[in-house]
């Protein structure tokens, strides 16, 4: 059994696709970049983050001040977010009971994310980061040195290669979710330690 279980926010635990994209399509003229329809989705939904921005003529010197004005925007909306699959309450809220510590690192606002969580009733997150777009694995060693924990004890789950990717330079093991942003086929390529269809298959991994 894993001592911490940290989350991604978007994808993983708030089904917030649709309202991405529409901010994607709000801010694309205002910041010159490519503005993606419906039918590229399922291209972008194979690429990695770096090639999403890249493919959308994203400028990284650009790039805070969209997320910056796309976070405002969401917070908007946040409150019609629905969970990604209903059983994450249960889930959820079993993993806290279980004394398994929980939390969440992310590259949404952290405002955003709170108020997600207390609008589903999720209880029990000790904690709520917010990163950069490819700053996680910062976080990750912040929350071992924290709660006095080894790499193998900490499980990260998350929606896209990028999470791989920093759970991997951080040494922590990392399930990635087949509902979120990447398709599977994409997210098994990077070879997680896990490859997770179904909540019930996450709730046995992160109890051991």
């Amino acid at each position: 059994m894993y001592k911490c279980v940290v989350f991604d926010f978007d994808g993983t635990l708030a089904d917030t696709e649709n309202m991405a994209v529409r901010v994607a399509m709000t801010l694309a003229e205002k910041y010159n970049f490519r503005s993606i329809t419906e039918k590229e989705i399922p291209l972008i939904k194979n690429m990695t983050a770096r090639e999403a921005i890249a493919y959308m003529g994203i400028s990284r010197f650009r790039l805070p001040f969209i997320i910056r004005e796309a976070h405002q925007i969401l917070k908007a909306e946040i409150s019609r977010a629905e969970l990604c699959r209903p059983e994450l309450k249960d889930y959820l809220n079993g993993l806290d009971e279980s004394g398994i510590i929980t939390g969440v690192v992310t590259s949404n606002a952290r405002d955003n994310v709170q108020g997600f969580l207390e609008l589903h009733g999720l209880k029990g997150m000790r904690f709520i980061r917010s990163s950069t777009i490819f700053g996680k694995a910062r976080h990750f060693r912040k929350i071992l040195r924290k709660f006095g924990l080894k790499a193998g004890e900490m499980l990260y789950v998350g929606d896209e290669t990028r999470d791989i990717h920093a759970a991997r330079r951080a040494g922590v093991a990392v399930a990635a979710v087949t509902w979120g942003f990447n398709h599977g086929d994409r997210l098994a390529s990077e070879h997680p330690d896990y490859l997770v269809e179904r909540v019930e298959e996450l709730d046995r991994i992160s109890r051991g």
